[in-house]
């Protein structure tokens, strides 16, 4: 299973389609409420045209019809996880960021999170097999079926060495 984590959650939503972007949303909303059910605070970050857009302190419900409105945006899965630093990820024990599988621009931006974060997990939709930084676990986001096992260094391509 999968254990809801204290930290930031951020849906990347760079040139997704609709179907895949459900796929992103619902995996943001079943770590909101494992996370909520269990009491564990969750900040929800999102990704805008004018600059981030962060919720913290609040309900299950008002960050489940924050999900609901996210729409696909023109910011870079990269620029967007760049803009998590500072009071954004301030406590945070654990970031969790969701993006397709084969989104390939993002593994700098979380190499660089690590070392502000002491967890980073990425939630990957989709088949493919996608770089990752040492330091950073992988979690594919199975639908329906909720989560799958961490996936193995191996079976994710690692870029980097973590400093």
């Amino acid at each position: 299973g999968f254990d809801a984590m204290t930290g930031a959650m951020k849906e990347i939503d760079i040139h997704t389609d609709a179907d895949t972007l459900d796929e992103i949303c619902s995996a943001a909303a079943s770590i909101v409420s494992s996370a909520s059910a269990t009491g564990v605070g969750v900040r929800l970050a999102a990704a805008r045209v004018e600059g981030p857009s962060v919720v913290s302190r609040a309900n299950t419900l008002t960050l489940q019809r924050r999900l609901a409105r996210v729409v696909v945006g023109d910011v870079p899965a990269a620029t967007a996880i760049g803009w998590l630093a500072g009071d954004a990820v301030r406590g945070v024990g654990t970031l969790v960021a969701i993006s397709p599988a084969d989104a390939g621009d993002d593994a700098g931006a979380l190499a660089a999170l690590t070392r502000v974060v002491p967890r980073v997990v990425l939630v990957t939709v989709g088949a493919a097999s996608p770089s990752v930084p040492d330091g950073v676990d992988v979690l594919p986001w199975l639908g329906g079926d909720g989560f799958g096992a961490l996936v193995p260094p191996p079976a994710a391509q690692r870029v980097g060495a973590r400093p």
